[in-house]
Order: structure tokens, then C-alpha cells, then sequence
């Protein structure tokens, strides 16, 4: 993978006391395609003057992309100064180069500027890796003297410099700051699946390093995702991957497997408050159940369907046991008030208080002599149990 160097530029850069600053010495370790240099007001005169920096480039990179920004920032102090600037900078990296990893030199110039830069490898959506250079000495440089770009010859400089010297070590080092991203994210995934959007979840740690979150933290959330869309063939596949099949599926009947999905995925529109949905898939799970009634004993759900519908409760007391015919003209005349009802702003609306427990307690009884009450249990709180997995599989990491 390439690398694109993204760097502001310091009292160090390019070169002190006979060694590269930190600019010059990431560029020469890590050889990126291109330099993104960001330039307060001040440097930006030094560079003017003599183009120190981008010549100090040159002279170890000669086919570098050097790109420079020059602000007009004349307090280096100043935290907020910078944040816009590195936010557009950034998102132009991203655009130019795409396949790039995108290096972060945290060193160079003010406290305030490495802070701001450390908060975007953090942050930001894309994917950055800080940077690190220490001094020749492993010590602060506070007394060592400084390039002068206005009387100081870089070329002569860079000739002497012990750095380009077959010996010279690699004083490069990648700190942990990703940790403090992983916490974040961490957060922001709880917060996410909490609220049942496995689509956010999933999406969010997608673009990730796969360093930050492990096999099994990932397959839990894509397992969550593709379950809750539906795409039943990818859930299972993951679950498959995760040796959870039995764990995550505990009802195997295809039919009352079938029904019981859908109702999950009802039951997740119900919790994200998407009610036009909810109102639908509910009606077309009421359909299905008609749909079978021939063929089961379904006299004991009647109370409780008339509770929810007693339209479709009657309509269900006369569908069982007569005709094929009667049935569908039945079924359809439902299905058109379904849909008048779907198009009716006014009758989207949160359903009525005990309406959807209602609509568990149907599937409950109408299915509930072929499944083990506690597997129908366990199956119906199947999103809790896959929630409580992931932070458990965050937590383990």
C-alpha cells in the first residue's frame, strides 16, 4: 500500500544539528508518493525565502508529489486555528489518493498543532497511522541550535547530514494512539446496536483496521446486520463462521423459523420507532398466518387475534374450514384496506399500547405447541442476546 505523508512543519524541519527534523526523516523511512505540508504563516515566509522544506524533500525523494499549504496563521497556539484546515486537507488526500495510507507526522511544530493532528487520527473516518520521530539523542533538543533558513545553505546541509549515512537508524515509531479511536468506537458501536442500527454498526467498522476489532467482534456485528435487513442466507453463513448456527438459530422448523424472522424483523421496526413499516409487516405476517390456517389447528389463537384485529379475527374464525375461494376473496379484501391504511398519514402512528404484545402473544399460541417455551423465548429475544454478544466480544478485546 502507498503512502501519502501528511505533515505541518516546525523549528526542527527540516534539519537540526546535523540530523533530519521530523519532516525529512518520516519522508525518508517511509518514502511516500506524496507530501501534504501544512505551513503556519511563519513558515511559510521561510519557505518563501529559500524553500527549504520542499527542496530538503527533494533532495531524498526527487520524484515526490510535494503539495503546500500556506495559511496565514500567525498564532501557532492556537488549537482551534487549525482543525478546518486539517479537515479539508485530509478529505483532499483522500480524494486524490484513495489506495493510500495516509501518515500522520505528530512532532513537528507546536504542542497545539500535534494535539490537533493526534485529535484527527482519532477522529477522522479515514484511515490515518501517527507518526512519531524522536531526537538523535532520546532526549529533549531544547538547547540544540536550530536551521536558519534565512542564512543557512540546505543543500550543504543535507550533504552533512548523518542521517543519510548507511548506519543511521530508523528513529520512526507508530504509537498506540489507535487505542484512544478503539474506545471511541467502542462507544459509538454501543450506542448504535443499543438503538437496533446494525446498519450503522456495520458500516462504521467496515472502513476500520482490522487491528482495532477482532474476527469475532466483526462477525457478530455483520451477522446482526445481514440478519436484521433481511439477507437470511449471508446471516446464516456468519453464523455458520462463528460456530453459533444452534445458538443463534434454536428454532429449526422452516415454517415457524420463517414466521418467527419475520416477526423479529417487525419487532426491530416497532423498537426504531419506523412505523410505516412496522404497520405493514405486521398485516403481511397476519396474511401468512391466514395464508396456513387450513392446514393447523388455530381455534386457541382466536381470543388473542381479536384483540389485535377483531376484523381479522373473524375473517380467521370463517377462513378456517371453508373453501379456497372464500378465503382469497377474503385475503384480498383485507389486503385493500391494508393498503388504504398505509397511505393514510394519519394512520401511521405508534401502535396502541399492548398492540404489540398482543402480536407476540398470537405467535405464542399459535406456535407455541411446536416450540419448547423456552427456545420460542430465547428465539424472540434473539437481538438483546446478539447485542450482549457483541459487547461482550468488544470487552474481550
Amino acid at each position: 500500500m502507498p503512502y501519502v505523508l501528511l505533515s505541518p512543519v516546525g523549528d526542527t524541519d527540516p534539519i537540526r544539528n546535523g540530523y533530519d527534523g521530523p519532516l525529512l526523516h518520516i519522508a525518508r523511512q517511509y518514502k511516500p508518493e506524496a507530501v501534504f505540508m501544512f505551513l503556519t504563516a511563519e513558515m511559510t515566509r521561510r519557505e518563501e525565502k529559500r524553500g527549504c522544506y520542499s527542496k530538503a524533500i527533494r533532495h531524498i525523494l526527487p520524484d515526490c508529489v510535494i503539495d503546500i499549504t500556506r495559511s496565514d496563521i500567525e498564532n501557532a497556539h492556537d488549537f482551534d486555528a487549525f482543525q478546518p484546515h486539517f479537515d479539508r486537507l485530509i478529505s483532499r488526500i483522500v480524494s486524490d489518493y484513495p489506495g493510500a495510507e495516509i501518515l500522520v507526522n505528530i512532532t513537528s511544530a507546536t504542542p497545539q498543532i500535534q494535539s490537533a493532528l493526534a485529535l484527527e487520527v482519532v477522529t477522522n473516518a479515514a484511515r490515518l497511522k501517527a507518526v512519531q520521530v524522536s531526537t538523535p539523542a532520546k532526549k529533549s533538543n531544547a538547547d540544540t541550535p536550530h536551521f536558519n533558513a534565512g542564512t543557512d545553505d540546505i543543500d550543504e546541509a543535507m550533504e552533512n547530514n548523518l542521517d543519510s549515512l548507511p548506519e543511521a537508524e530508523n528513529r520512526c515509531a507508530e504509537p498506540n494512539i489507535l487505542s484512544f479511536r478503539k474506545v471511541m468506537l467502542k462507544r459509538q458501536i454501543a450506542a448504535l446496536i443499543g438503538s437496533y442500527d446494525y446498519s450503522g454498526a456495520f458500516g462504521l467498522l467496515k472502513g476500520e483496521d482490522r487491528a482495532l476489532f477482532g474476527d469475532r467482534t466483526r462477525e457478530l456485528i455483520k451477522h446482526a446486520y445481514y440478519r436484521s435487513r433481511p439477507d437470511s442466507e449471508n446471516a446464516e453463513k456468519s453464523a455458520k463462521k462463528l460456530d453459533m448456527l444452534d445458538k443463534l438459530y434454536p428454532v429449526k422448523k422452516k415454517e415457524i423459523k420463517k414466521v418467527l424472522e419475520y416477526y423479529l424483523i417487525t419487532d426491530l421496526k416497532s423498537r426504531r420507532q419506523e412505523y410505516t413499516d412496522y404497520w405493514l409487516r405486521v398485516m403481511n405476517m397476519a396474511d401468512y398466518i391466514i395464508g396456513s390456517a387450513k392446514e393447523r389447528p388455530y381455534y386457541e389463537a382466536l381470543e388473542t387475534l381479536r384483540a389485535v384485529d377483531p376484523e381479522l379475527a373473524d375473517m380467521f374464525d370463517k377462513v378456517y374450514g371453508t373453501e379456497e375461494g372464500y378465503r382469497h376473496e377474503k385475503s384480498y379484501k383485507y389486503r385493500n384496506r391494508r393498503n388504504i391504511a398505509a397511505h393514510d398519514m394519519f394512520e401511521i402512528a405508534n401502535p396502541p399500547d399492548g398492540y404489540h404484545k398482543d402480536v407476540k402473544e398470537l405467535l405464542l399460541k399459535v406456535y407455541g405447541r411446536d416450540v419448547p417455551e423456552a427456545v420460542m423465548k430465547r428465539t424472540l429475544g434473539i437481538y438483546l442476546e446478539i447485542n450482549r454478544l457483541i459487547l461482550d466480544a468488544m470487552a474481550e478485546e
